[in-house]
């Protein structure tokens, strides 16, 4: 008997796998004919390619030493390669063939040869040229068992347009095959053809769409054979007809899914688009510049343009991006509570993904279970940070591949792409360059973005050939049913500074929010240890709360639950919402002081009443006061009609206000993080040209004006990236490895050369001391790792530094065992944790004192 595992019989295995991608295309067969007509290759003879794939993807698992590994408990010896020159030989025919060519045929039969090699691990440039590939010598195969599931396969479907062969040579002489076959026509001709651009594109379209589906359809076929196998016993088939109900259970809506389904029966996006999300279901190409202000239902329009182009077979998966964690996090919640999308199909995933699933499933199993699979990006709604799409372009990690695949059916959504520093910008317009070429529909959706960035966006697409490639769909911010635009509040430029050259606070800046106590307000400062410094000058208020990134997650997580509780009316909490506040010493009362920094501009879906904000870039202005009156009509409360109006009671001529403060030009750090000190008095800098240009009345229309006045300049050498489209093609196939191209992904170590954020100045994790005792009581390495998640936080080098040199931050070693992932193998993992010995609280964060840290620097 040969075995595929230790419950299944290698036919059973193999023909299971079958069956599940019969199953996958009955359920996909439209997106993956429009693929096969975009690139212009044949349907037919690509699903046969994929179910020869399914048939024999592990067939050299039978060869002897792999059998008695697997019978007695051993370590397996790699069966990859076995299996690759197996459907090698039954492509092209016996070594030496003369198939290796560059057409189509050819191309489409190596693009399956080598998702077979590398379906049990990324393919790199050395990938199967080691030691421990070579040692495996010649092989001999029992081709008649070989030929007569060939025969069985063929009886059982249509291969004829593959032209399967039958072996004839028992023998595999594994190193004259890596030299003689894959190093030489594999690798080298897939290294030729990556520099002829085309070529390269076409085998990147053809390998990761047979690696996505293939992985796919073998790890479903093992898992049915772990479900329904009883424990002890060793089936063939798991696919068969008694086991259909079961099958489908356990597949369908859960790993197979139907793009039509993507929404709930019943319900639908929005009851009735408004003029703007019309505007987007008529747009005539498959990509769209969405241009829209706060309340005029940007996301909602995205939704609508993607299920229509699912609709009609254009792409069978929405990919949501987001600049931070915390908004791809609140856009999950969204989407399952107000776009009626069934959490099976709702996917998330970025950086610390895992503790977000850990609220959201109960089950462990189910926690890793849904974090693998959106990864790579296989639930049919997946929602990341806009860090992970760009990884998965590249080798960045392990599943990179197996994402692009994915990617290729999707249509990808940019949000909030004004967010962006220039280095990611940049980023982003390149891999624009490249869903351009794959044709992959894409949105872009901004509020401020500057007329400059778009005309060189066109320009870009127009060079490479791509003229009318996008719409352009703006918002009109106007009151509904009306003409009238959208003006939610005044603005009120103020000439004196929060913090004065002595960094004393203002005494007038804080009498306004005194006066303000009775309504809910936030103020925005540009640096954390100015939100500190104003937090202790108000704390006394009522329902006072100060939120800023140099919190540890933990604390993070419960302050924007308590936010978001804050500001929702205090007669529509709940009890338990009640408790939440009363635990933390808040009141439940309608008034509230948020004390933030800029990291409110995208984390906080909330709406104030009255703001105060440090000059910012005037499109952060604009991000800022999107929180501020949210959707309101008119600045005048007595005026305005708008939801938040009719039901809220305010004081008599009650006015929405955006009271703007100047910096410190004699306070050279104070222009920080946007302005440094060699340009904090030059009054053309970003920070003076925003004071200047703004006024008191304000609307969208405004800001959107402002902002292309003061971004005149962006070219398009700022949407490109050079480095980005060599590591591209370099990695079209073969090219780096994970710990090159980004470093260690599992703990977001980024030490490799691509990195999608570059910060100005450096970063530190550190922990604070009292947290430090947690680390004494844990052993696992990776519970190790968890807990610095949670307990840390990052602090930037001005801070770093000079507390390093007095002492309060030490190097603490702690040794871990970390079990090796798919073996029994246990060794010693050692980490170095840098310790804060400072004040840590809940309140303000870390208590830096004066002697530590020598500039106030957030």
């Amino acid at each position: 008997m040969i075995l595929g595992k230790e419950n299944q019989t290698l036919r059973g295995h193999l023909l299971d796998t079958a069956d599940v991608l019969k199953l996958y295309i009955q359920y996909n067969d439209a997106q993956l004919r429009r693929n096969s007509e975009k690139f212009s290759y044949d349907y037919e003879e690509f699903k046969q390619l994929l179910l020869a794939g399914a048939y024999f993807h592990d067939l050299g698992k039978s060869f002897c030493r792999w059998q008695d590994a697997l019978r007695q408990g051993k370590k397996l010896p790699g069966h990859s390669f076995i299996s690759f020159a197996l459907i090698d030989r039954m492509l092209f025919g016996e070594l030496p063939n003369t198939k290796y060519d560059d057409s189509k045929w050819a191309c489409m039969r190596r693009s399956l040869a080598l998702a077979v090699l590398g379906h049990h691990g990324m393919l790199y440039d050395n990938a199967f040229t080691s030691d421990n590939t070579l040692n495996l010598g010649k092989i001999e195969m029992d081709i008649d068992l070989i030929n007569n599931f060939i025969d069985e396969c063929i009886e059982r479907d249509d291969l004829s347009l593959v032209g399967i062969r039958k072996l004839s040579n028992p023998v595999i002489d594994v190193p004259f095959t890596v030299k003689a076959n894959y190093e030489r026509y594999y690798r080298k001709l897939t290294h030729m053809r990556r520099k002829r651009e085309e070529d390269g594109f076409m085998d990147k379209v053809l390998y990761t769409q047979f690696l996505s589906i293939l992985c796919l359809c073998d790890n479903l076929s093992s898992m049915l054979a772990e479900k329904l196998i009883p424990e002890g016993q060793i089936w063939e088939n798991v696919m068969i007809k008694e086991n259909f109900v079961a099958v489908e259970d356990l597949l369908i809506d859960k790993y197979i899914f139907d793009p039509s389904k993507i929404l709930k029966e019943g319900y639908s996006i929005v009851d009735a688009p408004n003029k703007f999300q019309e505007n987007m279901l008529k747009a005539k190409s498959d990509n769209v510049i969405l241009n829209a202000g706060c309340g005029e239902g940007k996301t909602a329009a995205a939704l609508l343009f993607a299920k229509k182009l699912i609709d009609e077979g254009r792409a069978s998966k929405i990919i949501f991006t987001l600049p931070t964690q915390f908004t791809s996090n609140n856009m999950y919640i969204d989407f399952k509570k107000n776009y009626n999308i069934d959490p099976n199909y709702l996917g998330i995933y970025h950086g610390e993904v895992e503790s977000f699933l850990k609220k959201q499933y109960e089950e462990e199993k189910e926690v890793q279970a849904h974090k693998y699979q959106d990864t790579f990006y296989n639930k049919p709604v997946t929602i990341s940070t806009v860090d992970h799409l760009l990884y998965s372009m590249v080798h960045s990690y392990k599943y990179a591949d197996r994402a692009f695949g994915n990617i290729l059916n999707s249509v990808v959504v940019f949000d909030e792409i004004h967010y962006y520093e220039r280095d990611t910008i940049g980023l982003i317009g390149e891999a624009l360059r490249f869903l351009r070429f794959f044709k992959i529909p894409h949105v872009i959706m901004t509020a401020t973005m500057p007329a400059s960035m778009r005309d060189s966006l066109l320009r870009i697409a127009e060079q490479d050939g791509y003229a009318d490639s996008y719409d352009w769909i703006r918002g009109e911010s106007k009151v509904p049913e009306s003409s009238q635009i959208k003006k939610p509040f005044y603005v009120e430029k103020m000439e004196a500074p929060i913090f004065n050259e002595d960094n004393k606070i203002n005494k007038e800046f804080v009498e306004l929010c005194k006066r303000y106590g009775d309504v809910r307000q936030m103020i925005v400062v540009n640096q954390v240890e100015k939100a500190k410094e104003v937090y202790f000058a108000l704390k006394e208020e009522t329902n006072v709360i100060c939120y800023h990134s140099e919190f540890t997650r933990i604390h993070r997580d419960e302050k924007e639950e308590i936010i978001r509780i804050l500001f929702k009316p205090a007669n529509k909490r709940s009890k338990k919402e009640k408790e939440t506040l009363e635990k933390r010493g808040f009141q439940n009362t309608d008034n509230c002081i948020l004390i933030c920094t800029q990291i409110c501009e995208l984390s906080l879906d909330i709406s104030a009443d009255v703001m105060m904000t440090e000059v910012a870039p005037v499109d952060s202005i604009g991000q800022r006061g999107g929180r501020l009156h949210r959707n309101g009509y008119s600045p005048e409360h007595i005026k305005c009609q708008c939801r938040l109006c009719q039901t809220r009671n305010y004081r008599e001529n009650f006015q929405f206000k955006l009271y703007v403060f100047p910096i410190c030009k004699e306070r050279k750090n104070d222009g920080l993080p946007y302005v440094d000190f060699k340009d904090i008095a030059d009054d053309e800098n970003i920070l003076q040209k925003s004071y200047d240009i703004l006024s008191k009345e304000y609307d969208y229309t405004k800001l959107v004006d402002m902002v292309d006045k003061i971004y005149d300049d962006i070219s398009t050498g700022d949407l490109q990236d050079g480095k980005f489209y060599e590591y591209f093609h370099e990695d079209i196939i073969f090219g780096k490895k994970p710990i090159e191209r980004y470093g260690d992904y599992e703990t977001q170590n980024n030490a490799g050369v691509f990195q999608v954020r570059k910060q100005q100045y450096a970063t530190y994790t550190v922990i604070p001391y009292k947290y430090h005792k947690k680390f004494l009581s844990v052993e696992d390495y990776y519970e190790a790792l968890e807990l610095i998640k949670n307990y840390s936080v990052k602090i930037n080098e001005f801070k770093f530094i000079p507390a390093c040199s007095n002492g309060k931050i030490r190097l603490y070693p702690y040794s871990f065992r970390k079990k090796q992932k798919f073996t029994e193998h246990e060794f010693i993992e050692d980490i170095e944790i840098f310790v804060l010995h400072m004040d840590y609280d809940f309140e303000s964060g870390i208590d830096f004192k004066r002697d530590v840290v020598f500039n106030n620097i957030s």
